[in-house]
């Protein structure tokens, strides 16, 4: 899971070069994905360790990273397509910018969990689930 988390935070880095490239190099915040990038990069090559408990907690952080480079972009790019008559081709190259990030950042999150649900990644065949009790 380190190995994907390491992929993604490559290419978000070059997601966000590209699109400031792109942008002329005159507006900052497109460089937004690189910096999601560099974390879940240092992230993956934090958790590439023998250690399970390292391992867990720094892939516990980049998903959370992950979870918030997938809200944030995404609602910012669904509100902007859904305004999509007053999008200049500025706003409309970082919406753009922002869903493909959102779309990484989700596929991150899908790869790196497992499952699409936290407590479908709890149980398994193997180890079922604790029985609760109301006592």
């Amino acid at each position: 899971m380190a190995r994907v988390t390491r992929i993604t935070g490559i290419v978000l880095i070059v997601l966000g070069a590209v699109y400031f490239f792109l942008t002329g190099a005159a507006h900052p915040t497109a460089l937004i994905p690189a910096f999601f990038g560099i974390v879940l990069l240092l992230c993956g090559a934090m958790a590439n360790s023998p250690d399970t408990k390292r391992v867990m907690l720094w892939m516990h952080i980049a998903v959370t990273i992950g979870l918030i480079g997938f809200l944030f972009p995404g609602f910012r790019a669904v509100k902007a397509f859904m305004n999509a008559a007053a999008l200049t081709p500025v706003k409309q190259t970082a919406a753009t910018e922002s869903l493909i990030m959102a779309v990484i950042c989700g596929v991150l999150r899908r790869f790196a969990c497992g499952t699409s649900s936290p407590i479908g990644g709890r149980g398994s065949p193997e180890r079922p689930l604790p029985a609760y009790t109301t006592a």
